[in-house]
């Protein structure tokens, strides 16, 4: 397994993660650091209304969340990202689709006092970023990209399988003192992008999106304990994984397409009944039309309830 070397980007107030692979998170957090996590644990539990809070993941593909050029986002659009997130009650959202860290560092720092964000900036347009609330949950590893220098065949040439690399980060819920590792993905979709070139094109879509699956499947294979991967799948439906996946029963995340792209799987824990999926409507109104949507994505939940205090492996690997 190839991780990226390069340094993950730390949100406002948030130290560089020191790079460590998942196989040693645990020994780096080892017993002389439990103490404090019992003891914010006890602190949470004390001043908290004594009723345990309800655990929600979230995902959401904000289509170039951008401050620069003509198609960025202006101050009322960054304050309905917030109000989004803030509707969605997600006490960490993997984003999809952000131009570098700068629009996050403006929502956090005018819309979202508590929250915080890390990510992989690529100085690209499509980076990938872990956003949550400090006063839920709290980063103990990474976040750090997976996969960057894998490859792939197609025509007898070796080309890059990855052009957005998983982003994997481990957190601690602090109500119940689950921690878990969070997987950050944006797929390959498969359509073709030239009429001319259909065949070729899908072929090629194809070819990659297999291997890209085949790959994750063996990133998550790796991870133990308790595992969410939450993202732009890219497919509706969704096949091949070696994990399950839960999307809307109802509705579409892409409402454009009438197609669930956007989705959380999971490994290391059987569903419960209490859980469900929603979407929150993540159009925001200055950027969108009668005939077109902007983000065209919305915000994807996975309402987990309550998680048992024990659903990670949390010893000394």
């Amino acid at each position: 397994m190839n991780g990226s070397e390069d340094a993950p980007v730390a949100g406002r107030d948030v130290a560089t993660s020191h790079q460590i692979s998942p196989a040693n998170r645990w020994r780096f957090w080892g017993p002389a650091a439990r103490p404090l996590v019992l003891l914010v644990l006890l602190v949470s539990s004390f001043f908290g209304n004594g009723a345990a809070e309800a655990l929600s993941l979230g995902t959401w593909s904000v289509e170039q969340f951008t401050l620069r050029g003509k198609d960025r986002y202006v101050s009322e659009d960054v304050a309905h990202i917030a109000r989004v997130l803030l509707r969605s009650q997600a006490a960490v959202v993997a984003l999809q689709d952000i131009e570098g860290a700068a629009p996050l560092r403006s929502l956090t720092l005018h819309h979202l006092p508590g929250w915080r964000y890390a990510g992989n900036d690529t100085r690209g347009h499509q980076d990938l970023f872990f956003l949550w609330d400090t006063r839920r949950v709290g980063l103990l590893w990474g976040p750090k990209p997976y996969l960057a220098a894998a490859s792939f065949c197609w025509r007898e040439k070796n080309l890059r399988l990855f052009d957005r690399p998983p982003l994997v980060a481990v957190f601690l819920d602090t109500e119940s003192g689950c921690t878990m590792t969070l997987v950050n993905i944006h797929l390959k979709g498969c359509s073709p992008r030239d009429k001319d070139e259909g065949d070729r094109s899908l072929s090629y879509d194809s070819a990659k999106r297999g291997a890209q699956i085949q790959r994750l499947n063996d990133l998550v294979g790796t991870l133990r304990g308790l595992v969410f991967i939450l993202g732009d799948y890219n497919a509706d439906p969704i096949l091949g994984t070696s994990f399950p996946v839960r999307t809307l029963a109802e509705g579409f995340s892409c409402d454009g397409a009438e197609r669930n792209f956007d989705a959380v799987g999971y490994q290391g824990i059987s569903p419960s009944p209490a859980w469900r999926v929603f979407d929150v409507e993540g159009a925001v109104p200055r950027r969108s039309s009668k005939r077109q949507e902007h983000p065209e994505r919305d915000l994807v939940v996975l309402d987990l309830g309550t998680l048992p205090p024990v659903s990670a492996d949390t010893s000394g690997r």
